[in-house]
C-alpha cells in the first residue's frame, strides 16, 4: 500500500461579474429589460476598477452599474421624445 498524495485544485480565477453571469449575446437577460447584460457586466468591472478592486462588493458593483446605466437609458428615452 503506498502512500497517496493528496492532490488539491487551483481555486479558478475570479471574475469582475457574477458566478452565475455568463451571457453569450448582447440580449438583455429578462424580457422587457432595459439594458443589455454585457453592458452591465463592463460597467459593474469599471466601477471596480475605480473604487480600487475591493473584494466582496460584486453584487454591489453590479446593481450599481445597472442603476447607472437605466437611469442613462431613461435619458435617451426622453430626450428622444
Amino acid at each position: 500500500m503506498g502512500v497517496q498524495k493528496n492532490k488539491t485544485k487551483k481555486p479558478a480565477a475570479r471574475s469582475a461579474e457574477p458566478a452565475s453571469a455568463t451571457p453569450s449575446t448582447e440580449a438583455p437577460v429578462e424580457a422587457g429589460a432595459a439594458v443589455p447584460h454585457t453592458q452591465i457586466a463592463e460597467r459593474a468591472f469599471l466601477i471596480w476598477l475605480a473604487k480600487g478592486r475591493p473584494h466582496g462588493q460584486d453584487l454591489e458593483n453590479w446593481y450599481e452599474a445597472e442603476d447607472q446605466l437605466e437611469d442613462e437609458d431613461e435619458k435617451s428615452q426622453a430626450a428622444k421624445a
